[in-house]
């Protein structure tokens, strides 16, 4: 080739060139050039269609001044003219070389050859020797036989009716799209099948326009079978006209499909709303709703009509059918207001609200009627929430009261306490009332406060007693002091005498009958105690044992009684 110098440099230039090639379909081929020039040298390789890149069937190399392409398996594809260029900084130069590519061999089904005594025979009319004939050769339509010139006698020629040779079989659809409707949300998917010979292009459109594997579509190509993934089903604008195009350099074949929206039979509508609530600054808060409709539901909060999404005062989660807010700005009084959620799809929109407020003032525990016992302690307790500060007053039979020598006052977050000081005067009883309130609402409990009612702990019991033998009765009570006792029998007043002794504690009575040696000890004794609230009264039936027989000389008398066991005894008396 031409040299071109330049201070001492020269452009590339080839030093080898290429030679035409000529194969069949499958067969691998290797081009090679060898390039002179001033380093560096660059090489690209260039077809009819543009350049030529590698790929898992094509690899190039340029080492030690030699240029390599390499087709590993061609196809019909592969024909036509290769250009090698070679580029430094000083020019280039190029070279070329045509590759003919020959289709496969078909015979079709009508067109038989076969081997028959050495010799070819095509379809049973036109036998030729192996021994003498060169060679054969196919054209598109006809085989033309080489004989050579010592060949002699007489040759017949016949005529087919069918070609005898297939290059390949154009591509053709044996399944082809069909027309089809989507519900948004469901999956769409698009098939088709084809056959012909390989290698089989396929290219897809939507709406006249190509579409590809991508984050809307999935591409799927097999042998015979074309798929097509809708991987954007959620959204109407999936509906549209899909276009299938298969070619393979002998034919090419197209079919078509409307894919439109179905009509969504469930319109969006909530199964659960918003409901109204309450909420503690510095808790959590968080409204949820759910509902049902045909996908895609589109969900949309308002607070106070005002759009909100997701933000530092807001989270927003939302499924298939349920939408959750959670406020985050719960620790402000900012977030009351009125809540509003929104779903909406194709066919209807339905929409719910909530009205958040600051949770109002509230007893937890309120105040209870309770008695007390003069002297002891008194004291009173309630409990109470509220989100905000809370003021707490105390009342007694309607008149405020507060700290003082009479009481104390305690008071915390959740709770206030009221201790009476005058717990052992009988001034202490009476009507309480506590009042909690803020700017949200006002609370108020009472309690009734009186002094313990007598009641007896221990009664008076029935009993049997014995001449001369000791005899008392004991009862037990409790009560607010001061409780007053008195005795009874038979229904009049008894009190501490030469008959009886009476002993009185703030919990205990007891009647000593000091006259037991006598049958006139014997009847109905009754203990009653009271005090400002109430009286108690209990009674006990005092009998004699039982005497069985009497019996009497100059010594004395003899007395035979019952025991308190019922078991049978006898007594002297000496006169």
């Amino acid at each position: 080739g031409a040299k071109e110098m330049q201070h001492g440099r020269e452009r590339p230039y080839f030093v080898e060139t290429m030679e035409p090639v000529e194969l069949t379909v499958g067969e691998p081929v290797t081009l090679k050039c060898r390039i002179a020039g001033t380093p560096d040298i660059s090489v690209a390789w260039f077809k009819a269609d543009g350049k030529v890149h590698k790929s898992n069937t094509c690899s190039m190399d340029f080492t030690n001044g030699v240029a390599t392409l390499q087709l590993i398996k061609t196809t019909k594809f592969d024909h036509g003219e290769y250009i090698c260029r070679a580029e430094n900084r000083i020019g280039s130069a190029s070279t070329s070389c045509n590759v003919t590519v020959k289709g496969d061999v078909r015979f079709p089904s009508s067109f038989m050859l076969s081997y028959v005594n050495e010799s070819f025979l095509f379809n049973e009319n036109v036998s030729v020797n192996r021994q003498h004939s060169d060679s054969y050769s196919f054209n598109y339509s006809k085989i033309t036989l080489k004989i050579p010139s010592e060949m002699h006698g007489n040759i017949t020629v016949g005529t087919f009716l069918t070609p005898a040779l297939l290059l390949s079989e154009p591509v053709r659809f044996i399944k082809k799209l069909e027309e089809n409707t989507f519900i948004v949300g469901q999956p769409l998917k698009l098939v088709c099948t084809y056959a012909g010979s390989q290698r089989v292009y396929v290219t897809w459109k939507k709406d006249d326009k190509l579409i590809w594997a991508s984050y809307q579509y999935n591409v799927r190509t097999t042998d015979s079978t074309c798929i097509l993934e809708v991987l954007n089903s959620d959204k109407p604008e999936a509906a549209g006209k899909y276009t299938c195009e298969i070619s393979n350099g002998v034919g090419t074949d197209i079919c078509h499909a409307c894919i439109s929206l179905g009509k969504v039979t469930k319109p969006a509508r909530f199964v659960q709303k918003l409901e109204d609530t309450y909420f503690r600054l510095c808790e959590p808060l968080t409204l949820k709703c759910t509902y049902s409709g045909s996908q895609r539901v589109c969900v949309t909060w308002k607070k106070d009509d005002k759009l909100i999404w997701a933000s530092y005062k807001y989270n927003v989660k939302t499924t298939n059918d349920t939408c959750i807010l959670e406020v985050l700005n719960s620790d402000r009084e900012e977030a009351v207001g009125r809540y509003t959620c929104e779903v909406s799809n194709a066919e209807g929109t339905d929409t719910c609200h909530a009205n958040v407020k600051l949770e109002p003032v509230r007893f937890v525990r309120k105040l209870r009627n309770t008695f007390y016992k003069i002297g002891h302690p008194l004291t009173l307790e309630c409990t109470f929430t509220s989100s905000q500060r809370i003021y707490v007053s105390w009342m007694k039979d309607g008149k405020p009261i507060w700290a003082s020598y009479k009481y104390n006052v305690k008071t915390t977050n959740f709770s206030t306490t009221l201790e009476v000081l005058n717990s052992d005067s009988q001034e202490a009883t009476g009507k309480y009332s506590c009042k909690i309130s803020n700017s949200e609402g006002t609370d108020i409990c009472h309690a009734v406060i009186t002094i313990e009612p007598v009641r007896f702990l221990k009664k008076l019991e029935d009993t049997t007693f014995r001449l001369c033998q000791p005899l008392s009765l004991y009862c037990a009570y409790s009560a607010s002091p001061r409780v007053y006792v008195s005795w009874r029998k038979d229904g009049k007043p008894i009190w501490a005498s030469y008959k009886y002794n009476v002993k009185t504690t703030d919990n205990s009575c007891v009647l000593e009958i000091l006259n037991s040696d006598r049958l006139d000890a014997a009847g109905r004794y009754s203990c009653e105690i009271s005090n400002s609230e109430s009286t108690a009264v209990c009674h006990a039936q005092v009998k004699l044992g039982k005497t069985l027989n009497m019996k009497g000389n100059s010594e004395g008398s003899l007395f035979s009684v019952f025991n308190f066991s019922n078991k049978f005894i006898s007594i002297w008396c000496l006169k």
